[in-house]
Protein backbone atom coordinates (compact mmCIF):
# COMPACT_ATOMS: atom_id res chain seq x y z
CA UNK A 1 0.00 0.00 0.00
CA UNK A 2 2.90 2.50 0.29
CA UNK A 3 4.27 1.83 -2.57
CA UNK A 4 0.97 2.49 -3.99
CA UNK A 5 0.48 5.90 -2.45
CA UNK A 6 4.48 6.55 -2.82
CA UNK A 7 3.67 6.23 -6.87
CA UNK A 8 0.73 8.14 -6.76
CA UNK A 9 2.18 11.27 -4.74
CA UNK A 10 5.05 10.77 -7.54
CA UNK A 11 2.31 10.80 -10.24
CA UNK A 12 0.26 13.93 -8.90
CA UNK A 13 4.01 15.99 -8.31
CA UNK A 14 4.44 15.35 -11.98
CA UNK A 15 0.85 16.55 -13.55
CA UNK A 16 1.10 19.97 -10.84
CA UNK A 17 4.37 20.34 -12.06
CA UNK A 18 3.64 20.31 -15.55
CA UNK A 19 0.96 22.27 -15.38
CA UNK A 20 3.23 24.76 -13.43
CA UNK A 21 5.44 25.28 -16.33
CA UNK A 22 2.36 25.34 -18.70
CA UNK A 23 1.27 28.54 -16.55
CA UNK A 24 5.10 29.73 -16.93
CA UNK A 25 4.99 29.49 -20.47
CA UNK A 26 1.72 31.22 -20.76
CA UNK A 27 2.72 33.56 -19.05
CA UNK A 28 5.85 34.44 -20.89
CA UNK A 29 3.82 34.59 -24.26
CA UNK A 30 0.99 36.82 -22.67
CA UNK A 31 4.29 39.37 -21.60
CA UNK A 32 5.62 38.81 -25.00
CA UNK A 33 2.17 39.69 -26.41
CA UNK A 34 2.68 43.42 -25.58
CA UNK A 35 5.92 43.68 -27.61
CA UNK A 36 4.46 42.28 -30.98
CA UNK A 37 0.80 43.99 -30.78
CA UNK A 38 0.14 47.67 -30.74
CA UNK A 39 -2.86 49.59 -29.23
CA UNK A 40 -4.00 52.90 -29.92
CA UNK A 41 -1.93 56.00 -28.75
CA UNK A 42 -4.84 56.57 -25.31
CA UNK A 43 -3.21 53.24 -24.28
CA UNK A 44 0.55 54.08 -24.76
CA UNK A 45 0.91 55.79 -21.43
CA UNK A 46 0.80 54.59 -17.69
CA UNK A 47 1.28 51.01 -17.17
CA UNK A 48 0.53 47.96 -19.31
CA UNK A 49 -1.72 46.34 -17.43
CA UNK A 50 -2.51 42.72 -17.63
CA UNK A 51 -5.98 41.28 -16.17
CA UNK A 52 -6.58 37.42 -15.29
CA UNK A 53 -10.09 36.01 -14.90
CA UNK A 54 -9.74 33.16 -12.94
CA UNK A 55 -6.09 30.83 -12.44
CA UNK A 56 -4.92 33.50 -10.45
CA UNK A 57 -1.12 32.00 -10.39
CA UNK A 58 -0.46 32.86 -13.44
CA UNK A 59 -0.95 36.70 -12.27
CA UNK A 60 2.62 36.30 -10.15
CA UNK A 61 4.11 34.48 -13.18
CA UNK A 62 3.82 37.71 -15.41
CA UNK A 63 4.79 40.23 -12.88
CA UNK A 64 7.78 37.74 -12.17
CA UNK A 65 8.53 38.12 -15.42
CA UNK A 66 7.78 41.73 -16.48
CA UNK A 67 9.67 42.90 -13.28
CA UNK A 68 12.35 45.56 -14.23
CA UNK A 69 11.53 44.97 -17.88
CA UNK A 70 9.10 47.66 -19.08
CA UNK A 71 8.02 47.91 -22.64
CA UNK A 72 8.32 51.06 -24.40
CA UNK A 73 8.90 52.46 -21.86
CA UNK A 74 5.72 51.45 -19.70
CA UNK A 75 5.60 48.80 -16.66
CA UNK A 76 3.63 45.43 -17.43
CA UNK A 77 1.13 45.02 -13.95
CA UNK A 78 -0.95 41.90 -14.06
CA UNK A 79 -3.26 41.74 -11.70
CA UNK A 80 -6.67 39.02 -10.78
CA UNK A 81 -10.14 40.62 -11.66
CA UNK A 82 -13.64 39.63 -11.97
CA UNK A 83 -16.51 39.41 -14.39
CA UNK A 84 -17.21 42.53 -13.56
CA UNK A 85 -14.16 44.42 -13.67
CA UNK A 86 -13.12 43.35 -17.13
CA UNK A 87 -12.29 46.34 -19.17
CA UNK A 88 -9.91 49.30 -18.41
CA UNK A 89 -6.71 46.81 -19.44
CA UNK A 90 -4.65 46.23 -22.14
CA UNK A 91 -4.91 42.59 -22.44
CA UNK A 92 -7.47 39.93 -20.44
CA UNK A 93 -6.73 36.64 -20.03
CA UNK A 94 -9.53 34.40 -19.21
CA UNK A 95 -8.59 30.83 -17.67
CA UNK A 96 -10.20 27.73 -18.58
CA UNK A 97 -12.31 27.47 -15.74
CA UNK A 98 -13.03 30.65 -17.15
CA UNK A 99 -13.46 29.81 -20.73
CA UNK A 100 -17.57 29.63 -20.39
CA UNK A 101 -17.71 33.89 -19.30
CA UNK A 102 -16.21 34.62 -23.36
CA UNK A 103 -20.02 36.05 -24.38
CA UNK A 104 -20.21 37.91 -21.48
CA UNK A 105 -16.42 39.56 -21.56
CA UNK A 106 -17.18 40.07 -25.30
CA UNK A 107 -20.14 41.91 -24.35
CA UNK A 108 -18.87 44.46 -21.59
CA UNK A 109 -15.43 45.24 -23.74
CA UNK A 110 -17.41 46.37 -26.43
CA UNK A 111 -15.05 48.04 -29.22
CA UNK A 112 -12.11 49.18 -26.15
CA UNK A 113 -9.12 48.10 -27.50
CA UNK A 114 -8.41 44.80 -25.23
CA UNK A 115 -7.00 41.91 -26.40
CA UNK A 116 -8.76 38.88 -25.13
CA UNK A 117 -6.23 35.62 -24.41
CA UNK A 118 -7.87 32.45 -23.45
CA UNK A 119 -6.12 29.69 -21.97
CA UNK A 120 -8.50 27.47 -23.94
CA UNK A 121 -8.09 26.26 -27.28
CA UNK A 122 -10.21 27.39 -30.50
CA UNK A 123 -12.29 29.92 -28.59
CA UNK A 124 -10.87 32.32 -31.26
CA UNK A 125 -13.61 30.81 -33.24
CA UNK A 126 -16.26 32.50 -30.60
CA UNK A 127 -14.41 35.68 -30.76
CA UNK A 128 -11.34 35.63 -28.74
CA UNK A 129 -8.06 37.58 -30.15
CA UNK A 130 -5.85 34.68 -28.87
CA UNK A 131 -6.31 30.80 -27.78
CA UNK A 132 -3.63 28.85 -26.27
CA UNK A 133 -3.36 25.36 -28.10
CA UNK A 134 -1.08 22.22 -27.20
CA UNK A 135 0.33 20.29 -30.01
CA UNK A 136 2.69 17.14 -29.99
CA UNK A 137 5.97 17.27 -31.92
CA UNK A 138 7.48 13.98 -33.60
CA UNK A 139 8.98 12.91 -30.29
CA UNK A 140 5.88 13.11 -28.66
CA UNK A 141 6.74 16.10 -26.48
CA UNK A 142 3.94 18.36 -25.78
CA UNK A 143 4.66 22.07 -27.37
CA UNK A 144 2.60 25.12 -26.03
CA UNK A 145 1.62 27.49 -29.02
CA UNK A 146 -1.24 29.78 -29.70
CA UNK A 147 -4.11 30.63 -32.47
CA UNK A 148 -4.86 34.28 -33.23
CA UNK A 149 -7.76 35.60 -35.42
CA UNK A 150 -6.03 39.31 -37.07
CA UNK A 151 -9.60 40.04 -37.81
CA UNK A 152 -11.18 39.55 -34.04
CA UNK A 153 -7.21 41.60 -32.72
CA UNK A 154 -8.54 44.16 -35.45
CA UNK A 155 -11.76 44.40 -34.30
CA UNK A 156 -10.39 45.82 -30.85
CA UNK A 157 -8.18 48.79 -32.73
CA UNK A 158 -4.68 46.25 -31.92
CA UNK A 159 -2.33 45.91 -34.57
CA UNK A 160 -0.09 42.98 -35.18
CA UNK A 161 3.21 42.88 -36.00
CA UNK A 162 4.38 39.71 -38.59
CA UNK A 163 6.81 38.54 -35.66
CA UNK A 164 3.55 38.10 -34.02
CA UNK A 165 2.19 36.42 -37.13
CA UNK A 166 5.43 34.23 -37.84
CA UNK A 167 5.15 32.80 -34.28
CA UNK A 168 1.45 32.16 -34.39
CA UNK A 169 -1.42 29.70 -35.64
CA UNK A 170 -3.81 31.92 -37.90
CA UNK A 171 -6.92 31.10 -38.18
Amino acid sequence: MKKVSFLLLIILISVFGALSQNVKFQAIFVYNFTRQLGWPSEYQTGDIVIKVLGQADIVDEINNFAKGNPVYGQNVAAKATTIDDVTNCHILYISEDKSGDLETVISKIGDKSVLIVTAKSNLITKGAGISFVTETDKEGDAILKYQYSATNISKQNIKVSSDFKSLGLAL
